[in-house]
């Protein structure tokens, strides 16, 4: 009786293992991949607007050099305030599904004050066509900050879809396995009733598996990606998911070590508390 009831616990420590990581990956995932507070924090966290400016500057410095034009019609086009502003509300499109609006209507506004005030300085004409000219590296100017403070916009429409699935996948996957972890928790207690210490042992033995698992997961991803040589986009973009993959890598580990202490101090009292009794 006794070897099967091993057998029983054993399998059942499985399932609970099996529970706990799946629980912790849903977890993780609602509250850092899937989560808007999260996403955000993190691009403040590693600097992501600041390199957004800097990434404008190049682009904006790129064309001055085309056009002709000195420093000062390309002074003052935007502010690390305005970009901030548009890429949250770029990423709150993401999550909420609401219209991305941005600042370059006044990028325009500007660009084309600062152009007016160089040719008033300089007493320069310019001809119908050199207007032309101009009003076409307006246009120019602004697609630059549409394209850098938009971040992907060519795929805001996928991320929000994927968000969205995403976000109903874990709902389902939450419900599924809190009912789940609850009944294997509560048979492993009726198969234990009258042996509490190898009910805790059952627990302690799931809780370390699960740790170990947690800290083998994190060592394939590490083992398998080249974290530090991803490159999506813009460099910015991609400091900030190497970034955003290394803090969640970071969660297993801490995540794990916890299990396994937590294990293993509930196998040993169990056991110590098992050899006193006997």
């Amino acid at each position: 009786m006794k070897i099967v009831k091993g057998i029983i616990n054993s399998i059942l420590a499985f399932l609970l293992c099996v529970s706990f990581v799946a629980g912790f990956i849903v977890v993780l995932l609602s509250n850092t991949v899937l989560n808007e507070k999260y996403i955000v924090e993190q691009l403040a966290k590693n600097q992501f607007y600041e390199k957004v400016e800097i990434d404008l500057k190049n682009g904006f410095e790129e064309y001055q050099y085309q056009s002709g034009f000195p420093e000062t019609v390309f002074e003052n086009l935007c502010s690390r305030e305005m970009i901030e502003k548009d890429v949250n509300r770029v990423i709150e499109s993401w999550y909420q599904g609401t219209e991305t609006v941005n600042h370059s209507a006044d990028v325009e506004l500007q660009i084309q004050a600062n152009i007016e005030q160089y040719l008033k300085e300089n007493n320069m004409d310019v001809t119908e066509k050199q207007q032309k000219n101009i009003q076409d590296f307006e246009k120019m100017m602004v697609q630059v900050y549409e394209n850098k403070v938009g971040i992907v916009s060519n795929y805001n429409k996928q991320i929000t879809k994927a968000i969205e699935k995403g976000k109903e996948v874990i709902a389902v996957a939450k419900k599924v396995l809190i009912g789940t972890f609850v009944a294997i928790l509560i048979l492993t207690l009726l198969i234990n009733v009258k042996d509490f210490l190898a009910f805790v042992s059952t627990i302690g033995t799931s809780l370390l598996a699960s740790g170990i698992l947690l800290e083998l997961i994190q060592f394939v991803i590490e083992k398998n990606i080249d974290i530090n040589h991803i490159l999506v986009f813009t460099q910015a973009l991609s400091d900030f998911i190497k970034e955003m993959i290394y803090d969640v890598l970071n969660k297993f580990s801490w995540s794990g070590i916890l299990l396994i202490i937590v294990g293993i101090m509930s196998i040993v009292v169990s056991n110590c508390r098992k050899e006193r009794g006997n």
